[in-house]
């Protein structure tokens, strides 16, 4: 609860100026009114023109009434109501609520100290561990953290500002924009499936819609059959469920086809296959299929490197040079051809077998993290690489030379 003095005034009469804690820009006209001896809420109204209201540190109702305003809430549990007009609120640390009101209105996230999440379908706001609240809000700018900004059934502009965000515009016609640092683009929960080409900036969506990507470097795509197209830069494109297709184009692309039987195309680059999220597969970059133990079948192409599921895989490469990773699980890696490299990022993907280690051409990467201190051994009799007597793979083939081992 704020106390102040008995009488005072908020916000400042027409003409602009500063009082109450409050600065009202020209063409303000912020009502004037005694204050109780102690009260809970400060009330503020704006006038027809245009307003910049300043909130501080006390609960603040602020209405902005006609025009385009600018409402700040400064610190406190401050409520936003832009009135009629295309209206930028923003609040801050506390429990706030907004209400755009008629027009055009924009959440922002501007002085944020942490991430943002806004869903506008349901009209939640999370912010610093404050659950919040967004009504008639069209438009959301993220804060300099990676933000999740989710849009309704309206026409959004969802701009991430910093950090890498995720950005999702529901139905209508959107504007996704990610901002200084990029932002993935998802349509998870799209009723039909999705077509995205991040080089020409567009996405086509099952119900006519057409979504604007701007700075957008990966896509997440729908329950159905989609299309994801990268562009020239190192995308992330995820298909989700359904009999998805998958072009990275240009740069080190990650292609996650999910489930079903999907088509995985590297194009230029070193692209990688992940299937971190799947079932057990059988994977043969050299035969450019990937099965899983249900049958289903990926058709690989222009794929370099592989990431294996949770379970016990097999991964093998091709003529080229491949990093093979089988991640958790007791896994078969085979590079074939091509300088390869062996990756274990975690003490969790211990225990596989390479089958085919060629001394002074191939590699064995580990993580510093995974490693520490330890002590990395291995025993020509056995074929057992270890750190501290913890197996680490079997190897097969060439014995493995120090300097075949590499901490990264």
């Amino acid at each position: 609860m704020a106390t102040l003095p008995p009488s005072g005034l908020v916000g400042a009469p027409s003409g602009g100026g500063t009082s109450g804690g409050f600065a009202a820009g020209a063409d303000s006209a912020i009502s004037s009114q005694p204050f109780p001896p102690s009260f809970e809420v400060v009330e503020v109204e704006g006038s027809a023109g245009d307003d910049v209201v300043l909130g501080d540190e006390r609960n603040e109702h602020i209405q902005g009434f006609r025009g385009d305003d600018l409402l700040f809430g400064g610190a406190g549990d401050d409520q936003l109501d832009g009135g009629i007009g295309d209206d930028t609120l923003e609040g801050g640390p506390g429990f706030d609520s907004y209400d755009g009101g008629p027009g055009t209105d924009t959440l922002r996230f501007g002085v944020a100290d942490g991430p943002a999440f806004v869903d506008l379908s349901t009209s939640t706001v999370q912010q610093g561990g404050v659950f919040e609240f967004a009504d008639e809000v069209e438009n959301v700018t993220g804060s300099p953290f990676g933000d999740t900004l989710l849009g309704d059934d309206y026409d959004n502009r969802m701009e991430g500002g910093g950090g890498l965000d995720l950005l999702g515009g529901g139905l209508g016609d959107d504007i996704l924009d990610g901002g200084a640092d990029g932002a993935y683009a998802t349509w998870a929960g799209s009723a039909g499936a999705v077509t995205v080409d991040l080089a020409a900036g567009t996405a086509e969506e099952w119900d006519g819609g057409a979504d604007t990507l701007i700075g957008i470097v990966g896509a997440v795509g729908t329950a159905f059959g989609d299309i994801l197209l990268g562009d020239g830069e190192a995308n992330r494109l995820e298909g989700g469920d359904g009999a998805d297709r998958l072009e990275g184009r240009g740069g080190d692309d990650v292609l996650a086809g999910g489930a079903g039987a999907d088509i995985l195309v590297g194009g230029g680059g070193t692209d990688l296959a992940d299937y971190s999220g799947a079932i057990p597969v059988r994977i043969s970059l050299a035969d450019g299929q990937a099965f899983d133990d249900q049958g289903t079948v990926d058709t690989l192409s222009g794929i370099e490197n592989v990431t294996g599921s949770l379970a016990d895989d097999v991964l093998v490469g091709n003529d080229a040079a491949n990093r093979l990773q089988g991640g958790v699980g007791a896994d078969s890696l085979r590079g074939l051809g091509g300088a390869d490299t062996f990756v274990f990022t975690d003490r969790l993907d211990f225990g596989d077998v390479i089958r085919d280690f060629e001394s002074g051409v191939d590699a064995i990467e580990i993580d510093q993290a995974a490693a520490g201190t330890g002590t990395i051994a291995f025993d020509a009799a056995t074929d057992r690489l270890t750190l501290d007597d913890v197996l680490v793979a079997l190897v097969r083939g060439d014995a493995v030379a120090t300097s075949d081992i590499h901490l990264v």
